[in-house]
């Protein structure tokens, strides 16, 4: 049985207004999207070593602009994977710190849509939602910037 499956099985019962519920489902999306920055470093620092490699061993390689090319995207999407990633930390410690149900919800309806084939991230945007008036303003809102 996987991590996704067993934390579904503990939640059973658990109300999705308790703290509890909260704290356990943002520390699973927090598992699952922590190993994305160590990948996003490893891809900056391949980008930045193949370059620098291409550059001095450069004796009329032809294929050397295709090899350079190719690591600087490498390093722009690690950059692409830790800014996802420090997303994801914003929105889990603006939850953290907010007391308010709902919005807490909200919040992790945000993250479960980026994973959306997964067992929990099915679960959280299965979850019913009350009265989004009730919540205030659409916690969304706050992370068009990021």
């Amino acid at each position: 049985m996987n991590a996704g499956k067993k934390l579904l099985k503990a939640l059973e019962g658990v109300s999705t207004e308790s703290n509890e519920f909260y704290d356990a489902v943002s520390r699973y999306f927090w598992k699952r999207t922590r190993p994305n920055i160590n990948y996003g470093f490893f891809l900056i620092f391949l980008g930045v070593i193949v370059t620098a490699l291409a550059l001095v061993h450069d004796e009329n390689m032809p294929s050397s602009p295709w090899i350079i090319g190719i690591s600087i995207v490498a390093a722009l999407l690690g950059g692409i994977m830790i800014r996802s990633v420090m997303q994801v930390a914003v929105i889990l410690k603006h939850g953290r710190e907010d007391r308010h149900p709902l919005r807490r919800l909200h919040r992790l309806r945000i993250i479960a849509k980026v994973y959306r084939g997964d067992v929990i991230s099915t679960f959280v945007l299965g979850l019913p939602i009350a009265k989004e008036s009730a919540a205030g303003p659409e916690p969304m809102a706050d992370y068009e910037h990021l």
